[in-house]
């Protein structure tokens, strides 16, 4: 089994890596999503709300797929269960 050195390791990980998300940078994907879901299916054009935050979230939108604003925004949903009351 290969290990990396730790500054090698948080190389790989890339700028956007295990970084909390401050409340702003939630704010702003929440809404960018409320701007490209289709109302009728629930749908999110991902594409296009990681093209919408690249100017306003460089670090968070560096790689080609938006699939860490995908799992960001189930966290929040996921988060908004435990807070919501019964």
């Amino acid at each position: 089994m290969r290990h990396l050195e730790p500054t090698a390791a948080a190389g790989r990980i890339g700028k956007a890596g295990n970084v909390k998300w401050p409340d702003e940078e939630d704010k702003a994907l929440s809404t960018a999503v409320a701007a490209h879901i289709n109302t009728e299916t629930g749908a999110v054009d991902w594409n296009k709300v990681q093209k919408t935050l690249r100017p306003i979230l460089p670090r968070r939108t560096v790689h080609d797929t938006s699939d860490n604003l995908r799992t960001r925004w189930r966290g929040i949903g996921r988060a908004m269960r435990w807070i919501r009351p019964a």
